[in-house]
């Protein structure tokens, strides 16, 4: 699936490395960009494709979070995850697919992206709360 077309690929600054451009890609390049660029968040707290086992020693699925924020470079415990989706119509199923994630990972901030925005849930003693927004890091920390 390599491409030698720069045409194709987008740039991924959190790997540094080019990746094949799809419309899923394009959702969490711009997202990524904005993460760093405009709300704060360290690149070097910022995970991409991590695989779903770094954070159980039990058999767990062979699945990759498309996003994580990490709290500290010291503990590497997550604070924030984000599936990413092409369509706002995906957006319900990807939440159930992200806080399936959660179970295993234990974030504190679960989050689906797609073209059109971010929705950010979190728990509380009363159930699930959400934001329509992406905050900066230094609010979520």
């Amino acid at each position: 699936m390599a491409s030698s077309n720069l045409n194709e690929c987008l740039y991924d600054e959190v790997r540094d490395l080019f990746v094949v451009k799809t419309k899923e890609e394009v959702v969490r390049q711009r997202l990524l960009y904005r993460m760093i660029h405009s709300l704060g968040y360290p690149k070097e707290l910022l995970g991409v494709e991590v695989a779903l086992s770094l954070f159980s020693l039990n058999k767990v699925p062979r699945r990759r979070l498309d996003i994580v924020c990490f709290k500290t470079k010291k503990d590497l415990e997550p604070l924030l995850i984000i599936e990413c989706k092409r369509a706002l119509s995906l957006q319900e199923r990807a939440f159930g697919q992200a806080w399936g994630y959660n179970c295993f990972v234990q974030a504190e901030y679960v989050a689906v992206a797609h073209p059109e925005g971010e929705m950010v849930s979190y728990r509380t003693q009363e159930g699930l709360c959400y934001l329509a927004y992406l905050p900066p890091y230094k609010e979520m920390i």
